[in-house]
């Protein structure tokens, strides 16, 4: 909000009425020592006279007062001079001169007071006291005409409403404004009016702000001040009111009118500044369109060259604002034209139009991050091709036009950057230097014109021949002559290459290091199909000397090719080339090498006899490293899994250091291996929990120790703690536990925790004990009669068996609202039938003797209605049923349950099954003995063997290997079937990867 020129002009305007501030007045031209002396004097004088009724002492006060008042001015501009926060010597003195002037004020006259009581309210508001200073406006504007002239009223209504304004206070701040108008003479009318103007418009009356300050433009004595020559034309004024106008008409909807009306109204010295202001407020409230008029009614006023090209900057940013991106650029085009034509002199206003265009283009740029446009990359042409020395613009220029796959350009710019980055000392040159040049190639490479590539790399290592990529241009630069046939001259470069330095000595990257060993291939590739084969032979041993990590290849290379040959071959060809190589004076290094391949491709030819002998082979040889040893190990150990001989597997793998392996998993493989082999695992399995850090596979290992012990319970409170935290591992131990145990007690505090019983596992087991709970009821039902002997006996026996029907029924209701299949059948079927029970029960029970006739025939008409009340409910929950026993896909769940648990809770679900087959249709009972009968058969020892048998002669098929699966379920031989199961997901691993190959 916009305030006066200032509280200090109204001290000002009080000064100019007289009173009190008159004496001050001569002292203006003492300075602060010279007001010291006087003021010692002064209070000197106070403090030793006694005032009487013969002697005032008031004009002594008031003097004293006003020096304090005027040493307090000239120590404040002291003060703000030296930029003295924390001096506080104005404020002393102000606080003086008002206590004087408190004592003053009490005996002045009426016609005195008025100025007193401005002087002191604009010291109060010196001293921040704004309230008190308030006070003394209002005490003022209270006393009116009667006591003060117009123009300390006047003053005194503008104190008040620069406060209420201060405060937001708009709606008495413009009441106070427009009374000080009333009283104010012709050279602060404006002003004041202008005061109004601005309430209006932060009261949202924006229009009638804007007639206001039009009605001052318009009002040439409204643009007058008075002066001691009497009223002039204060062109201050003038220009802050055109600019405020400006400001007003930028708050609603600005068009032609309004601008033609600011062209008007405004000083023709501030004409051209007055538009600028427009335009700006204009783009800074968002009205960018109308911003875009004033800008060009602006651009009648501007002399320079500098101020048309800032003027056409602003509007192609303008337009860019509104989306209009083509009109942008044109208007970025016409700007750069301007600037070549007519060029720039002004340096401060040239370099700040450099930096709007390029900022203009940033901001472009990050608008279209994703999916920069061509428009974007004739912007960034544009401005490039004006200002050449902009190396950072050139170069990021240059990844527009790449992403628009404008390659050529691109290619162009990135060099541009880098031949400018060359030569430059800015921070950051160096890396736009490499990013150019890298830029160029790889523009280069997606032409794929072997000349472009070739002059890229020629620019690359002439001015970065030590860049990051340097080696692999080196590289590139001989697969160009390969490329194009030219072999000897690409020999010669591969060869230059390889032999380098950066190669020879092994320094460079694994990058570079990978590239110098294809160069070496390349090189002998080259060399082969010009049939060099002596210089091959030489330069095969050499390269077997320069990369030891590949010597056995390179002297395989020299001496024979059959390795070279088996390479790529599938397994069995491959296998049948091996067998032709002899070997005479091969290394250890080599052997090793061709067993371990031999390994490879016998294993991936699912040839386990033939892995069998080649890991027996090369445990047996002579210097081969501890991993190579490992190695052989695994394989054969690998091969007795396949064979089922776990005793041969777990004996192998014991042998082994595992060093591969965590600790943890170490632990794992000998506990399952020594299990599988019929061996105790428990040792391995408690190293295993001593050294595994992983909370859910050791909730897997407790899991496994607690089924395999004798006290499963003791066992469980062990581990239970851990347990907890995996909520499906502890729900299947717990129903395992609870089907081995039937402790009541552990199963109810197993599904205190919500999550375990939300799990499947935890549903059957709260599923068994709701069984469980319900038999009593249902029992109590079925056993219970209605004696009819006497009333009394009837009403007892009655209420008895509707509590009990009330209890089934609330059962019934948990089942339901856990949803499930079998608990709900059992409850609904006893509370259908009971519900039927109870009402021909009802029915059949005697009347009273005393009803005769009609109160007979009522009272059995009033049976009969309260009794169909459980046929209905009868009939209802039979419906439900009916639609219960058509869930197939639920029955087939529980079946499903049944023959995939392990034997004890495979008895808990059979048992569960029975009940609910008793309850069942016909069809469905027979669906459900059935699978009784099918799944309670145990496999045989021969029908084992026998699947044992087939999963050793074929380890890799899924279909035997299933089939014994599901013969160790049914024999509730867990460890056997997560084995098995681990199996069958490598294969069907294995069998993805193969068909993705294919």
């Amino acid at each position: 909000m916009k305030t006066l020129s200032g509280r200090i002009n109204r001290v000002m305007v009080v000064a100019a009425l007289g009173g009190t501030l008159a004496l001050s007045a001569r002292a203006e031209k003492m300075d602060a020592e010279i007001h010291t002396v006087v003021i010692q004097k002064l209070e000197q004088s106070l403090e030793e006279t006694r005032e009487d009724s013969n002697l005032s002492l008031r004009p002594v006060r008031a003097r004293l007062a006003d020096l304090y008042a005027e040493r307090a001015r000239l120590r404040a501009m002291n003060e703000a001079e030296a930029n003295c926060s924390e001096c506080k010597g104005a404020l002393d003195d102000r606080q003086r001169a008002l206590r004087l002037y408190d004592v003053v004020l009490s005996e002045a006259p009426s016609k005195n007071r008025g100025p007193l009581m401005l002087q002191m309210a604009q010291m109060r508001e010196l001293n921040g006291e704004f309230k008190k200073a308030e006070g003394l406006y209002d005490q003022l504007v209270t006393e009116g005409k009667n006591k003060h002239s117009n123009d300390f009223l006047a003053e005194a209504y503008v104190g008040r409403a620069e406060a209420r304004f201060a405060r937001g206070e708009m709606v008495r701040a413009q009441g106070d404004f427009e009374e000080a108008y009333k009283l104010v003479k012709q050279g602060r009318k404006g002003q004041i009016l202008s005061r109004i103007a601005w309430c209006h418009l932060n009261r949202g009356n924006q229009g009638e702000a804007v007639r206001t300050l039009v009605r001052i433009l318009e009002t040439p004595q409204l643009l007058t001040r008075e002066s001691s020559t009497g009223m002039s034309y204060d062109a201050s004024f003038h220009d802050d009111i055109a600019r405020d106008l400006a400001t007003f008409f930028a708050r609603g909807d600005v068009g032609r009118r309004e601008i033609r009306q600011i062209e008007s109204l405004a000083p023709d010295t501030s004409k051209k500044e007055t538009l600028r202001h427009f335009a700006s407020e204009c783009e800074r409230l968002g009205q960018k369109k109308a911003a875009i008029e004033v800008w060009a009614v602006e651009a009648n006023y501007e002399s320079t060259p500098a101020e048309r090209l800032e003027t056409k900057v602003r509007i192609a940013q303008i337009r860019f604002d509104l989306g209009e991106k083509k009109e942008a650029l044109l208007g970025m085009r016409g700007a750069l034209a301007d600037w070549g034509n007519s060029g720039c002199t002004d340096a401060e206003i040239c370099s700040g139009l450099k930096l709007r265009l390029r900022n203009l283009v940033i901001a472009w740029n990050r608008s279209e991050k994703k999916q920069p446009s061509s428009l974007l990359a004739d912007a960034y042409l544009a401005y490039v091709g004006h200002f050449q020395d902009d190396m950072e613009m050139t170069i990021w220029a240059a990844e527009v036009a790449r992403a628009q796959k404008r390659y050529a350009t691109a290619a162009s710019l990135f060099y541009k950057s880098a031949l400018l980055a060359s030569t430059s000392k800015e921070k950051g040159a160096g890396k736009i230097l490499e990013s150019g040049l890298v830029g160029e190639v790889e523009m280069a490479e997606i032409s794929k014109d072997l000349k472009t590539r070739e002059l890229s790399y020629d620019h690359y290592l002439k001015l970065n021949p030590n860049g990051a990529i340097a080696s692999k241009v080196r590289y590139q630069r001989a697969h160009v002559a390969y490329e194009r046939g030219d072999m000897n001259e690409a020999s010669r470069r591969f060869y230059e290459f390889a032999a380098s330095g950066s190669c020879r000595s092994g320094s460079g990257s694994k990058e570079t290091h990978k590239l110098c060993i294809q160069a070496a291939d390349l090189d002998l590739d080259a060399l082969v199909g010009i049939k060099a084969h002596a210089t091959v032979q030489t330069r095969g041993i050499e390269y077997a000397r320069a990369f030891p990590a590949r010597s056995q290849e390179y002297s395989k290379i020299s001496r024979t090719a059959v390795l070279k040959q088996a390479e790529g071959k599938e397994p069995s060809v491959a296998i049948a080339k091996l067998a032709e190589a002899d070997f005479t004076g091969a290394t250890t290094a080599e052997r090793v090498h061709y067993l371990k391949t031999y390994l490879a491709l016998t294993e991936r030819a699912r040839d386990i006899e033939g892995t069998r002998r080649a890991a027996e082979t090369l445990a047996k040889t002579k210097g081969i490293s501890t991993g190579d040893y490992e190695l052989a190990l695994a394989k054969q150990a690998w091969a007795a899994e396949m064979a089922l001989d776990f005793e041969r597997a777990y004996s192998l793998t014991q042998k082994m250091k595992l060093g591969s392996m965590r600790a943890d998993d170490r632990a794992m493989k000998l506990a399952l291996l020594a299990e599988l082999a019929g061996r105790n695992p428990k040792p391995h399995e408690l190293e295993f929990l001593r050294v595994s850090r992983d909370g859910f596979q050791k909730a897997l290992m407790q899991a496994k120790i607690v089924r395999a012990s004798r006290y499963p319970l003791v066992e469980f409170a062990k581990f239970e703690r851990n347990l907890r935290s995996h909520p499906a591992l502890m729900a299947n131990l717990g129903l395992d536990v609870f089907a081995r145990t039937g402790n009541i007690s552990f199963a109810r505090r197993m599904l205190s925790s919500r999550q375990v019983a939300s799990e499947p596992a935890g549903r059957v087991v709260a599923r068994e004990l709701f069984l469980r709970d319900f038999l009593p009821i249902e029992r109590s039902l079925a056993r219970h009669r209605l004696n009819s002997a006497s009333d009394s006996l009837v009403q007892r026996t009655l209420s008895e068996r509707i509590r009990l029907l009330q209890s089934a029924e609330t059962n019934a209701n948990q089942a339901i609202h856990a949803q499930d299949w079998s608990a709900q059948i059992v409850a609904l079927s006893v509370l259908s039938r009971e519900n039927e029970r109870i009402y021909h029960d009802i029915l059949q029970l005697p009347a009273p003797k005393k009803l005769k006739g009609k109160e007979l025939t009522k009272y059995e008409r009033l049976v009969e209605a309260n009794a169909r009340g459980y046929l209905r409910k009868h009939e209802q929950i039979d419906k439900k049923l009916n639609g219960l026993w058509v869930d197939a896909a639920s029955q087939r769940q529980l079946e499903r349950d049944y023959r995939q648990a392990n034997p004890m809770v495979r008895s808990l679900i059979a048992a569960e099954l029975r009940r609910v087959a008793d309850l069942a249709p016909t069809g469905v009972r027979t669906q459900i003995e059935d699978s009784l009968r099918n799944g309670a058969q145990m496999p045989s020892e021969r029908q084992v063997a026998e699947a044992r048998r087939e999963a050793k002669e074929q380890p890799f098929s899924t279909m035997t290997l299933s089939k014994l699966r599901e013969l160790e379920v049914v024999r509730g031989r867990e460890t056997m079937v997560a084995y098995l199961d681990a199996r069958l997901l490598k294969l069907k691993s294995a069998s993805g990867a193969m068909g993705e190959r294919q």
